[in-house]
């Protein structure tokens, strides 16, 4: 994929050099042709990355349905609007378009100008910045392969994991359309299979980068920091040795330096890593954001937790509504039901799958470890910043991939599992007949 965005960069620098830039006059035919020629070197070049005729196939059309949705989102809205498209992406395009022309950015600034900096080369045609977030989104699916390929043994759990991240439909949609997400998921992506890498072959190059790209993702939505927090505690907590998480004394000292760095984080660059979380002196401040709702789909109004027992108590109930949003009882319609079944029972299903494989003997448990980890504690954070199921929607696949893999490896786990249980059972009847 890298060939894709530097071949991109290639033609956005020769576009700007040119003199001549069309892009910048309107001229999105110009834009059209430029994505029709990448499209054709993408699937080529997918015949030497990918081996297997089954996974050329799930990359191939995953690739195609997100150009048809990027079309549609673009020239189609007048007759049919993808879902999460619509204030904020507006909003993002406007802000880009404004700081181009010398004005200021307002909400969401980092990724404004990250929009503004892709126009500066192509001109302000939002299809091109669109275009940047699908590959980004497919980048994810081809990272996800790498990890799965790495920490799964069956061939068929492979596929199935693979399938999902490439069509699963909120995170499809997400692909296309001018939000950040698909440039926050693709840097929890990458950055989980650095620290997976330092996991296995203990370089601290990886860990470094993994630690870095958190913080990024932190810079264009704090959320993230729940990740930076979890890779931390993982880092601390990881044995090599024995491959699993412990804890020992070394690694209780480990969690005091991580948690007077965090602290430190917080206090001196809170602008730049918690702008959307803001200052916290109490638990009130807290409760404030959440209680603050808006929309048809607004859940859990008025749920306050104002002190340590409340905050106990009520956090189990904001993570289900989080994971599991819109529920049943909060249905409105057709929408909010294929919501759930695509979306909120996946994730839900993650969790059980996981509860069952975690107490099974495993290579890689410590894997599944570190993921439950990150999902729960990316979990606990926006479940107190959240509290719309349209929003709860879209946050939660900021996580998309560790959940696949939670799924993945779980299912792999209780695969090579039941095996062993059925043979020793088999043995303990031959016993018994002799």
């Amino acid at each position: 994929m890298i060939y894709m965005f530097l071949l991109l960069l290639m033609e956005g620098i020769l576009i700007y050099v040119s003199g001549q830039n069309l892009l910048l006059h309107g001229n999105a035919a110009y834009a059209d042709l430029l994505i029709i020629i990448n499209s054709v070197l993408y699937l080529f070049i997918l015949t030497k990355i990918v081996k297997t005729r089954v996974e050329y196939v799930i990359f191939m059309v995953s690739y195609l349905l997100r150009i048809l949705f990027l079309y549609i989102d673009i020239h189609g809205r007048g007759f049919i609007l993808i879902p999460n498209s619509g204030a904020d992406t507006e909003f993002f395009h406007g802000d880009a378009v404004s700081y181009l022309s010398g004005g200021e950015v307002h909400r969401g600034a980092l990724y404004s100008k990250f929009i503004a900096n892709i126009y500066y080369y192509f001109g302000p045609q939002r299809i091109i910045a669109q275009y940047v977030n699908l590959l980004l989104s497919m980048s994810v699916i081809l990272i996800c392969k790498r990890i799965l390929d790495t920490v799964v043994k069956s061939a068929k759990i492979r596929l199935v994991a693979l399938s999902l991240i490439a069509f699963i439909p909120n995170y499809l949609f997400l692909s296309v359309i001018l939000l950040r997400e698909s440039l926050i998921i693709f840097l929890m992506a990458a950055s989980f299979l650095l620290l997976l890498r330092w996991m296995q072959q203990n370089n601290i190059v990886y860990l470094v980068a993994s630690l870095c790209l958190t913080l990024v993702a932190a810079m264009f939505h704090s959320g993230a920091i729940a990740a930076f927090a979890a890779y931390a505690i993982i880092t601390a907590l990881y044995h090599k040795g024995r491959q699993r998480l412990t804890v020992t004394p070394l690694t209780v000292i480990a969690l005091l330096v991580f948690t007077y760095s965090f602290l430190y984080l917080y206090s001196s660059y809170s602008n730049v890593f918690f702008q959307k979380i803001g200052i916290i002196n109490d638990l009130s401040d807290i409760s404030s954001k959440t209680t603050v709702v808006h929309g048809r789909s607004a859940y859990l109004e008025g749920l306050t937790a104002d002190t340590p027992v409340k905050m106990i108590l009520y956090t189990p109930i904001r993570i289900l509504y989080f994971l599991a949003a819109p529920l049943p009882w909060d249905w409105r319609g057709l929408a909010d039901i294929i919501a759930f079944c695509c979306s909120s029972m996946f994730y839900i299903y993650c969790y059980i799958l996981a509860f069952k494989a975690i107490r099974l003997p495993s290579q890689q448990q410590y894997v599944l470890q570190a993921l439950l980890l990150i999902a729960f504690m990316s979990a606990m954070v926006f479940a107190w910043g959240v509290s719309n199921a349209g929003t709860a929607l879209r946050h939660r696949d900021k996580f998309i991939i560790f959940y696949v893999l939670i799924y993945a490896i779980s299912k792999d786990t209780i695969l090579q599992y039941l095996p062993a249980r059925i043979r020793q059972a088999k043995h303990m009847m031959r016993g018994i007949s002799r």
